[in-house]
């Protein structure tokens, strides 16, 4: 099974962001992204599986320390 390769976009907003992230889910990318407000992230999902695409993505404000997530290992 070939692996997909995937794109980060953060700060995904319905400008330069979200079409970043569906310019590289077009091109078969699985296009995982982030913004402040996550129920804002819905049309942009809508839009990137309509043309077949995969999305993933999250709410993230980097304002707010107390609403970051870590994945893994912190670097040393």
């Amino acid at each position: 099974m070939a692996e997909k390769k995937a794109i980060l976009v953060i700060g995904a907003g319905d400008a330069t962001g979200g079409a970043i992230a569906r310019r590289f889910a077009k091109e078969g990318y699985i296009a995982c992204v982030t913004r402040r407000t996550v129920g804002k992230l819905k049309p942009q999902f809508d839009e990137i599986r309509i043309e077949r695409g995969e999305a993933n993505g999250f709410g993230s404000d980097v304002r707010k320390e107390d609403r970051q997530c870590c994945h893994g290992s912190p670097a040393p």
